[in-house]
């Protein structure tokens, strides 16, 4: 799904019937009954699905290694055909049993050595050992050691017990994947989560190298985008249209050539401005900060305070060398000035949040935190009185205020021009803002 795909009508008919009804009917029912969406989705949960083998395959070898790491010093290297270990483990008659696991694998005469009896082991039994009946011999005293990256502000029991329901989950899509069932229906991103964040635990140099070379990320940026619709009567589907963009916006960052092509689809649409104008905005933001820095970008990042559990939604996140940056991006023409109480929301309910789940972050820990506010408008004068005073009183992190032409001028610096046209066009230009319901008396002609 890089792009919108057309199929062809021997492939829209052979393909379906190769797959078989049933199993293809699954997708049709999330694709509004269109064979050729359908075939898409298809395709797309084949690709998610493979790209996410390999987080879950280092996710697994990592869980391995924590539980063996304190067996070996409680039972050594022998732990597999320890008695009293064995004699630890749950043996329940109608379900998985651990116990009957670890024993018949253990007297495979195949299975000679320590390390082919750990491959052999049901991913079920490293979810296993991470129950309360273990806490006492293997997580009360070795659990900050085997993690010692984890957060130190929650205790051993909440974060044992957030790895075995996070284990559960992951094994979970791993069997979907492996039976080869759909998985989009899932909330992948969260899945994504969890693995990164269990091996930023272990060791936080593992996690951003999973994080650089999975093909996770990319796959669910463009999953059910823009590029789907482009070809399709886009005012029916206008509803949905809208919350993809909310979930999706950073399709512009793979598909820069693609934005200008929305932007004059949506523009015959009456009253779209609305939610669409912040949706498109993060979509442009977007690309210019991933084309301008280097690191990684995510959009529309639910993010929690764990003193608080208050959460939050994060526009836009970049995460490079030394800092973290989280842009709150308000979608304004160039007429429309950011207030006193847009700042105020941001700074005192939305920031402290955000700044409350970076510190819980291993990975985030010495990084500098920075967070801006973006607009292609401006400021009003009490905002900006606000957000001078609030920067020399801030200490634990930096912020800063970005208006249009700061925007403008940056989009300049891309090697494509797709992005400045499309903001000059569509949020300078005093005809088209008409065309989009914003009745703009301003026109920019810088």
């Amino acid at each position: 799904m890089n792009q919108l795909m057309t199929f062809t009508v021997e492939q829209l008919s052979n393909i379906p019937h190769t797959l078989s009804e049933p199993r293809f009917a699954t997708y049709l029912q999330h694709s509004n009954n269109d064979p050729n969406h359908a075939l898409e989705l298809y395709q797309w949960n084949l690709e998610i699905s493979s790209a996410f083998m390999i987080p879950i395959h280092l996710y697994e070898i990592v869980i391995r290694n924590a539980v063996i790491e304190p067996l070996e010093i409680i039972y050594t290297s022998n732990w597999p055909w320890d008695r009293s270990f064995i004699l630890s483990l749950p043996d329940p008659s109608r379900s998985y049993s651990p116990r009957k696991n670890l024993v018949n694998v253990g007297n495979d005469s195949r299975n000679t050595t320590m390390g082919k009896v750990v491959a052999e082991l049901k991913f079920a039994f490293w979810e296993k050992m991470f129950t309360a009946r273990h806490d006492v011999r293997l997580w009360n005293p070795h659990f900050r050691t085997v993690f010692s990256n984890a957060p130190s502000s929650h205790n051993i029991h909440y974060l044992r017990e957030k790895i075995y329901h996070d284990i559960f989950a992951i094994r979970k899509l791993r069997n979907r994947i492996a039976h080869h069932e759909p998985i989009f229906t899932r909330n992948l991103h969260e899945d994504y989560d969890r693995i990164l964040e269990l091996i930023s635990w272990r060791d936080p140099v593992a996690s951003d190298w999973l994080d650089n070379i999975q093909k996770v990320s990319e796959l669910l940026l463009i999953a059910v985008t823009p590029d789907t619709l482009l070809g399709r009567d886009i005012s029916a589907a206008l509803g949905q249209l809208i919350e993809t963009l909310n979930k999706a916006a950073e399709v512009a960052i793979g598909n820069p050539e693609k934005i200008e092509t929305l932007f004059d689809r949506l523009s015959a649409i009456d009253g779209t401005s609305g939610n669409l104008q912040g949706a498109l905005f993060e979509m442009l933001a977007g690309h210019i900060l991933k084309d301008l820095y280097a690191g990684s970008i995510d959009i529309g990042v639910i993010v929690t305070d764990h003193n608080t559990n208050a959460q939050a939604d994060i526009d836009l996140r970049h995460v490079g060398g030394d800092s973290v940056m989280c842009v709150e991006c308000k979608g304004y023409p160039s007429h429309k000035k950011v207030t006193l109480e847009d700042v105020k929301y941001w700074l005192e309910k939305q920031v402290p949040i955000f700044y409350g789940s970076k510190k819980h972050e291993q990975r985030f820990a010495n990084k500098r935190k920075v967070y801006e506010i973006w607009t292609m408008g401006s400021y009003d004068d009490e905002a900006l009185t606000y957000l001078e005073e609030r920067k020399k009183a801030i200490k634990k992190y930096d912020i800063f205020w970005r208006d249009g032409k700061y925007v403008l001028t940056q989009s300049k610096k891309l090697e494509t021009k797709t992005v400045y046209k499309t903001l000059k066009k569509y949020y300078m230009d005093h005809t088209v803002d008409n065309k989009l319901g914003l009745n703009t008396k301003v026109i920019d002609k810088t």
